[in-house]
């Protein structure tokens, strides 16, 4: 079967984005499929393609993936107005390519919500079926975040939700609260199916006594922390929905308590990045230390031989506590880490069932940073929590359980497609 899959921020392991949708890819093609990727040109990505840009586009393959990439402007730094357009200029795009190619399913994987049109156009006008997958609720999370206020606007994007949802030939949510929404659409529970990021166990896993901090130390963090510090970190990205000016105030907690030797690193980048540089400056922390994004293969040798505990933070929203899948979380989770969360939600659920970390309300800094204070000092704490992660990775959410889900999906597919011919 000729798939062609839509997503905007496509990457390989050698950009510093997610790459669910490039193992995805490759899982397909091994089960005899043929995968066009659609996609757009992000600097920290890395598509794998390297030619020329020719009328703003490049064409070619990686690891047999067929890629089609568009140059059109995107960063994490533009505001929601300025992404609009470059959500707008890709779905123009993508629908073209849609409608002229020949092939037999859409695979659609948001966000943007956008990325639904050019799906829903090819099976409009061509009767081809999509799947759509569903990253993120959209446009519930930024109208609860303020972002979009706009009715006529609001009232517009809940139609196209609803609207891919009834049409797709199966849904997938990629946390509890998502699949829970779109069965609250009417959509019934038989076409939706519950696939989280994964952990790839094979990239990410742990050191056994991380004998070469020193040597990743300098390499990649220079004089900014040294072998005797306890290492929080927080990877991805620093955009208002994660809240991360809650864990500055953990650190200067954490300052007047005089605990010199707990750093925290911050490691990606977003829209709230110089803000956040601004606060530590402004109270002139010596305890957070922010980097830019970095490939995957060297964050998790990061992860691996650095870093003692991996953060998970978002805003106090409670529309993220059952409806987000952080990539982090599962990179934390192979990467053999104990896991300190600030929000409540599945994933909280999940950590204090499995014991493999620690949740500490945003509300509460003191105990927030006692309970660091106290983890640093615990080492059969530290040991029990992250085996009991990596665990977690090898058991639950490995990249080959969830790439074997959607691979079942697919099979799905093709027969409600051959019994329709």
């Amino acid at each position: 079967m000729k798939v062609v899959y839509l997503h905007q921020y496509f990457s390989t392991n050698s950009g510093s984005g997610g790459i669910r949708s490039f193992e995805f890819a490759k899982a397909l093609i091994r089960n005899g499929h043929h995968v066009h990727v659609i996609c757009l040109y992000i600097n920290s990505k890395a598509t794998g393609l390297k030619g020329p840009f020719i009328n703003g586009k490049r064409h070619g393959y990686f690891e047999e993936i067929e890629i089609t990439e568009f140059k059109i402007n995107y960063s994490n730094y533009q505001n929601l107005f300025q992404r609009s357009l470059v959500f707008l200029r890709y779905l123009i795009r993508a629908s073209k390519a849609c409608l002229t190619l020949k092939y037999d399913l859409t695979f659609a994987t948001s966000t943007p919500l956008t990325i639904l049109i050019p799906a829903l156009l090819s099976k409009l006008f061509k009767g081809t079926p999509y799947i759509f997958e569903v990253r993120d609720l959209w446009p519930e999370l930024p109208i609860k975040m303020g972002l979009i206020k706009n009715r006529i606007l609001i009232w517009l994007l809940t139609l196209l939700e609803n609207i891919g949802y009834r049409y797709a030939s199966h849904c997938i949510g990629l946390a509890p609260g998502i699949c829970n929404e779109i069965n609250s659409r009417g959509i019934p529970k038989e076409t939706i199916s519950f696939i989280p990021n994964f952990s790839n166990l094979n990239i990410f896993y742990p050191s056994i006594k991380k004998e070469c901090k020193s040597k990743y130390i300098e390499k990649y963090f220079k004089d900014k922390i040294s072998k005797k510090d306890f290492i929080l970190a927080f990877t991805g990205a620093h955009g208002l929905a994660n809240g991360l000016e809650n864990i500055i105030e953990v650190a200067n907690y954490l300052r007047l308590k005089n605990q010199k030797n707990i750093k925290f690193i911050f490691i990606g980048d977003g829209a709230q990045k110089p803000y956040l540089i601004s606060l530590v400056k402004k109270r002139n922390l010596k305890n957070c230390h922010f980097f830019d994004p970095i490939s995957r293969n060297d964050l998790a040798i990061v992860l691996r031989e650095v870093v003692d505990v991996g953060l998970m933070c978002l805003q106090r929203n409670p529309s993220f506590f059952y409806g987000t899948s952080p990539n982090k979380f599962f990179d934390y989770l192979a990467s053999g880490l104990p896991i300190i969360i600030n929000y409540p939600g599945w994933l909280t659920d999940l950590i204090l069932k499995e014991k493999n970390g620690v949740f500490c309300d945003s509300n509460n800094v003191e105990y927030f940073g006692d309970s660091i204070i106290k983890l640093s000092k615990d080492s059969s704490s530290l040991k029990l929590y992250a085996n009991n992660s990596r665990k977690i990775a090898e058991n639950k959410y490995s990249k080959e359980l969830m790439t074997r889900k959607l691979i079942d999906i697919f099979k799905l597919a093709i027969q409600n497609k051959t019994l329709k011919n």
